[in-house]
């Protein structure tokens, strides 16, 4: 239940909350009281342990994802948190990442994901086979400069949180609803169960 660096955390259907515990190195759970329920992960590069965890998200099916800012890539859990599936690996290409930093889930089942310094969002299917991507680096509509955080809202309007613009930039289907500007740092969103930000 201790938490060291804790970064970006998610909410279940059930209100269960899950932590990525950045430098502990693993996902914790928690039930809606905040009583510890389990853990899962561990330093290092093998399935199912974790580089500095940055970010954790929950499917439909309450299938667990969590991106890895150490070993850009996305790693997929059951709900007892044993490991399933990955994707991604280090690099520019298509699939590929710069530090993952967060990562949202959108009604179809699609991952989004922030791809910090590639400055850009990705999306994958179910699977984890690329699927898009949008952005680059700049200040313009469309461009970011240190992505950090991404989280759905209602009728699936993504929001994204362009750190080092000082915005949060909104999204639907690759195109910008508004982009406003704000006066101080924003790292992370999160949603309650209405699926408001």
């Amino acid at each position: 239940g201790e938490l060291f660096y804790p970064n970006k955390i998610t909410i279940d259907a059930s209100g269960n909350l899950y932590v990525a515990d950045s430098s502990n190195n693993r996902v914790q759970k928690f039930d809606s009281s905040g009583s510890y329920v389990l853990q899962f992960g561990g330093f290092g590069t093998s399935d199912g342990q974790f580089i500095q965890p940055s970010a954790v998200a929950i499917d439909a099916t309450d299938n667990i994802y969590v991106s890895e800012s150490g070993n850009d890539r996305i790693q997929k859990f059951d709900t007892s948190g044993n490991y399933v599936s990955q994707f991604g690996s280090a690099g520019s290409e298509n699939g590929q990442f710069s530090t993952p930093s967060g990562i949202a889930i959108d009604s179809n089942g699609d991952i989004v994901v922030s791809d910090l310094y590639n400055n850009r969002i990705q999306t994958f299917n179910s699977s984890g086979v690329f699927q898009s991507k949008v952005g680059s680096t700049g200040n313009q509509i469309l461009q970011f400069n240190g992505p950090t955080g991404v989280e759905f809202g209602n009728t699936d309007k993504l929001y994204v949180v362009d750190n080092n613009n000082h915005r949060v930039q909104i999204l639907s289907l690759n195109q910008v609803i508004m982009s406003p500007s704000e006066p101080t740092e924003v790292k992370a969103l999160a949603r309650d169960k209405s699926a408001e930000i």
